[in-house]
């Protein structure tokens, strides 16, 4: 499919994305961002010694490769996927992440995971770690949204 331009839906998307994280961003979708932030470390912390918590840190440890970012709750370093991939199993484990009635899913223990970890290994600064959590949304709600699930 191409759009209005003739771009492909990725290269579409990709341009978006580009331009996005480079605009200026509400005040209050900043102060939403925060929030989302907070409320997804809070799931990563309740979730970690969970079963399903539990079970990413040990698999991240027993294969992780690399110390590109924490795995939040300890000292373990690990890279950039692995370590989003265990705060974000971590995260949903105990069912208290926030969720996203229009688009059937959970947001938040996909995208602040992935953007903590590219965070803390790029040093961004926390308004870019804000800015990457609220385009994360935009689009992660936009895409689910698109499948046509009601």
């Amino acid at each position: 499919m191409k759009d209005t331009e003739g771009l492909s839906i990725d290269s579409t998307l990709a341009r978006y994305i580009s331009q996005a994280i480079m605009a200026e961003v509400p005040k209050e979708v900043l102060v939403r961002a925060r929030c989302h932030l907070l409320d997804t470390l809070v799931a990563i912390l309740s979730g970690r010694s969970l079963p399903a918590g539990a079970f990413g840190y040990r698999f991240i440890e027993s294969a992780r490769s690399g110390a590109d970012a924490t795995l939040l709750g300890g000292s373990v370093r690990a890279g950039l996927e692995q370590a989003a991939f265990a705060n974000a199993m971590a995260a949903h484990a105990d069912e208290t992440d926030d969720s996203h009635a229009g688009g059937r899913f959970h947001p938040g223990c996909a995208i602040v995971p992935a953007a903590l970890a590219v965070a803390e290994h790029e040093n961004c600064s926390a308004q870019e770690l804000l800015k990457a959590i609220a385009l994360g949304y935009d689009v992660g709600a936009r895409a689910t949204m698109a499948l046509g699930y009601s």
